[in-house]
């Protein structure tokens, strides 16, 4: 189901049309969602964090000064039209453009991305890379569909189609990467990774290099990104203590939580708490400047 959802606020003015799979979809093993951005933020910095999936990003204004960039020392350049971003383990600050855009995401499970692009995704882990260097033709493809679609849905549903037809001829990911990654995820990463070795048919190491390849990270590494994921979803949301959430996330303690953080989020819980949030986000909206160094937290 397609919906559009319009926020007016001081953090400025748009909607979002979105689409989620719902459970029985064979997309869901796909795609978490897809969205499409349509407006202007009031504020010119957004800090992102890693939530273990791996991203496409179509900027649907043509003109470079309505694309976003990264937030750094000194001016950067945009980022490509269509670019893909893989699996983060850090917090990532960005800069809006100074107007109104249109901005289409296609917000992937890792193996799903595999089948998607067809590449091994340790090579992406960490990285923003232009779309077409990673598939090629089928990057103007995306962008045809979504610039000839006559409306915000008719974008959001041209970009599902894209998604279908690339599944059609892609290469399934092994089967034991992926009962492991839907097993960590069902378990919050809580799960100890011993407990995966069940889960396949191959030796540690083959195992490992096979879910490095295939998700971006080894299983540990993407056990503490989706722990940290719901930690941060706690925080954000509950009212509970630090202490309470660090046990119902899988931690040890509060100063695992906290230690977790500084690796993730570069900052504690309580500065991600009390910082402002965009709506339905866990992103932090910034007063980042182009000409100056993203604010340490």
């Amino acid at each position: 189901m397609i919906a559009t959802t319009r926020t007016e606020s001081a953090l400025g003015v748009w909607t979002v049309t979105h689409f989620t799979p719902h459970a029985a979809d064979p997309l869901a093993d796909v795609l978490e969602r897809i969205w499409l951005f349509s407006g202007r933020t009031a504020l010119p910095g957004e800090r992102v964090f890693p939530d273990g999936s791996v991203q496409i990003v179509a900027q649907l204004d043509g003109d470079r000064d309505a694309r976003y960039r990264p937030a750094g020392p000194g001016p950067c350049d945009p980022y490509p039209p269509l670019s893909i971003s893989g699996l983060r383990t850090g917090t990532t600050a960005i800069l809006a453009p100074e107007r109104a855009v249109r901005v289409l995401g296609i917000q992937l499970v890792p193996t799903g991305a595999f089948r998607l692009l067809r590449t091994s995704l340790h090579a992406l882990t960490e990285r923003d890379l232009d779309l077409h260097d990673v598939i090629g033709r089928a990057a103007a493809e995306l962008g045809e569909r979504c610039a000839g679609a006559r409306d915000d849905g008719a974008c959001v549903r041209a970009a599902i189609a894209w998604v279908a037809s690339r599944l059609e001829r892609g290469s399934d990911p092994a089967a034991p990467v992926v009962r492991a990654l839907r097993a960590i995820v069902e378990g919050g990463g809580a799960d100890a990774i011993a407990d995966l070795d069940a889960l396949s048919d191959r030796s540690r190491s083959r195992f490992t290099a096979a879910f490095r390849d295939q998700v971006g990270v080894a299983p540990k590494r993407f056990a503490r990104l989706v722990r940290f994921r719901n930690a941060l979803e706690l925080v954000q949301h509950s009212p509970a203590s630090l202490g309470e959430i660090a046990l119902r996330a899988g931690y040890y303690d509060q100063p695992h939580l906290n230690a977790e953080f500084r690796v993730h989020a570069g900052m504690t819980p309580q500065q991600f708490r009390r910082a402002r949030h965009f709506p339905h986000s866990a992103s932090i909206a910034e007063q980042i400047f182009q000409d100056e160094p993203a604010a340490a937290m």
